[in-house]
């Protein structure tokens, strides 16, 4: 019975598992992208150069974060940015919706209703950056770039202490 649901709606898993990695993505602590950047540190142990590189690529992602702190401007600047992403998709899924049924243009679907699909992705991702910009804005959302400050400095004194003595 079990196996049986699962095959019937393997469509609507494989969209929630879709959904659920999407909007971890953009999660402020996101798992999968600390997986990545755990990988990248192992990739980066196999040579002294790429130790280095990886050591700078850290560097320049704290300072970023590090900017969030030292100025408003640019905590605001993000959320600005977030909201205009929200209102540009927002403003895509509306056109593909309006310009898929003028009679104006013949249709050429690749799947039919493929404009509904389109239109549905760009409103789904119009959701998933409200979503980001309710974190950035969250006012918990200093501690978090602190904690994440804490974690990029710890993952480079590991890189450093990997790195033979000069």
């Amino acid at each position: 019975m079990c196996w049986n649901y699962l095959v019937v709606h393997r469509h609507e898993i494989l969209f929630a598992a879709m959904l659920a990695i999407i909007v971890d993505l953009f999660r402020v602590g996101s798992s999968i992208r600390s997986v990545g950047r755990f990988i990248r540190n192992k990739w980066a142990e196999k040579s002294v150069g790429r130790i280095r590189k990886r050591i700078r690529e850290l560097e320049v992602y704290r300072d970023s974060l590090a900017s969030y702190l030292i100025s408003d401007k640019a905590h605001y600047l993000s959320t600005l940015r977030n909201i205009l992403a929200l209102l540009v998709s927002m403003t895509l899924g509306i056109s593909i919706l309006v310009v898929s049924r003028l009679p104006l243009f013949p249709r050429y679907p690749v799947v039919p209703g493929s404009g509904d699909l389109f239109a549905l992705i760009c409103f789904a991702m119009a959701i998933v950056i409200g979503v980001v910009g309710l974190q950035i804005a969250a006012p918990d959302y200093q501690s978090k770039i602190s904690k994440m400050i804490e974690g990029v400095d710890a993952n480079i004194a590991k890189l450093s202490a990997k790195l033979p003595p000069e």
